[in-house]
């Protein structure tokens, strides 16, 4: 959309992307992490090689079936899981994808009218400004275009980022180290993790900023390093603030920054909390990325030789 079509829109969606919003989703999130570990610690045993970006794509799926869709995937549980299926496919029958995903959508908003339900979920906040006078109401096809950008715009970018994560925090253990300690002082302090928790681990945000588009050597030094500490405050302050675009800026940056950013920390606080992660014997000491898609992705996983925190 364009212009005064989009501006329109855009203030219609804006409230429900608050920082406040987004933290009546944290308990949501939080029940689909406590299932990733579950999942990794019964695939991992003692120890052994685990391909993270299908795990982690698992979980995102899983978080944005939540929600958006108020619909327990199960995509952990089961790699086969319609909503996991269709994830895989996003990028190349995205027709069927359309489809398939109004259906569900329909499904839940007559479902949630007609039983007067609620879950303080992303269709939620959609269902209620669909029915708002003050915004003018939101149109059945805005309300399923919403749905669907937040379907393809939530799980693939946040695996991405969370697997190219460990993947380097395993090649550099000390980075590894240093994150470890700020989650279990942080879930120390505060006796379980909590948002405001989450919110206290500022190496952890260093860590997800790393890559994206930023491989300017005239901005970056060593752009390909893996260098969080890159991004700490006070080097922050020392480049322009356009510096880092990983999320775009301006009128169109990205609405969804903060349940992103949310659903990232929550499944590496977890995973790094209770299990270490080293380079897999036999695999490239890089990611080999797929380059002609709208979004990064590894072209063959990311695997990892993953182990148990002893405690």
């Amino acid at each position: 959309m364009y212009d005064e079509k989009w501006r329109a829109l855009r203030a219609k969606l804006t409230p429900t992307f608050t920082s406040g919003k987004i933290k009546s989703m944290f308990n949501t999130i939080s029940d689909v992490s406590q299932q990733l570990e579950d999942t990794f610690r019964t695939e991992v045993g003692s120890g052994g090689v685990l391909d993270v970006y299908d795990l982690l794509g698992r979980y995102t799926v899983d978080v944005i079936g939540s929600c958006a869709f108020g619909i327990e995937c199960n995509s952990l549980k089961d790699p086969q899981a319609d909503f996991r299926v269709m994830g895989r496919k996003l990028f190349t029958e995205t027709e069927t994808n359309i489809r398939w995903i109004l259906f569900k959508l329909t499904y839940t908003v007559e479902h949630r009218e007609r039983e007067n339900i609620r879950r303080n979920d992303f269709m939620d906040l959609l269902i209620d400004l669909r029915k708002s006078e003050h915004s003018q109401g939101l149109s059945v096809e805005q309300l399923a275009a919403q749905v669907f950008v937040f379907f393809i715009a939530g799980f693939e970018t946040s695996s991405s980022n969370m697997s190219y994560a460990l993947f380097e925090l395993a090649k550099n253990k000390d980075s590894q180290s240093k994150l470890r300690t700020e989650i279990q002082s942080v879930l120390q302090k505060h006796g379980k993790l909590t948002y405001g928790a989450m919110m206290e681990m500022t190496y952890l945000d260093q860590v997800i900023n790393v890559n994206a588009i930023h491989n300017d050597p005239e901005i970056y030094p060593e752009p390909h390093k893996f260098k969080p500490e890159r991004f700490a405050p006070e080097a922050c302050q020392q480049r322009h603030p356009m510096a880092f675009l990983g999320f775009g800026d301006g009128p169109r940056s990205c609405i969804g920054m903060r349940f992103a950013r949310m659903q990232v920390k929550m499944g590496l606080i977890t995973l790094l909390n209770r299990f270490k992660f080293s380079p897999a014997p036999g695999e490239p000491t890089e990611v080999e990325i797929i380059n002609h898609d709208i979004v990064r992705r590894p072209q063959k996983g990311v695997k990892l030789f993953v182990k148990r925190v002893e405690t």
